[in-house]
């Protein structure tokens, strides 16, 4: 959790899975990402806090293996997450994402055969 945030805050959990998830992305990446778990937070699918998001099971890798724990959250991170809280979405809806090279064949048949692409940007692929 960052510093002065409690677990319930919106951009605690959020702000740690960003960096484990796209901390080598540009900050409109990253931003990209923290929109996916806000825009689940609005969808009847999805629970409603950031911290039953990110910490559902098999959702998001990091979590799952352990790498969420180490990451250190960077002044960029914080800065798509604010951005991502500020200005409108910019993943036309997304509610999931995907590292395609880095993804499990399983899962990335699951992708391309039960969700809609929606928009490509660095190495990610995001969809509803």
């Amino acid at each position: 959790l960052l510093p002065g945030c409690g677990s319930g805050s919106t951009n605690s959990a959020s702000s740690a899975n960003d960096p484990a998830e796209s901390g080598d992305q540009t900050i409109k990446g990253r931003q990209m990402v923290a929109n996916v778990i806000l825009n689940r937070m609005k969808s009847e699918k999805f629970p409603n806090s950031v911290r039953e998001i990110v910490f559902a099971g098999r959702q998001f890798s990091p979590v799952s293996n352990g790498s969420y724990y180490r990451v250190k959250v960077s002044s960029q991170t914080k800065k798509a997450v604010e951005k991502a809280l500020k200005e409108k979405d910019n993943t036309n809806g997304a509610l999931y994402f995907m590292y395609r090279a880095g993804s499990d064949s399983s899962n990335v048949s699951w992708f391309d055969r039960e969700l809609t692409k929606l928009c490509e940007y660095g190495c990610h692929e995001f969809f509803r």
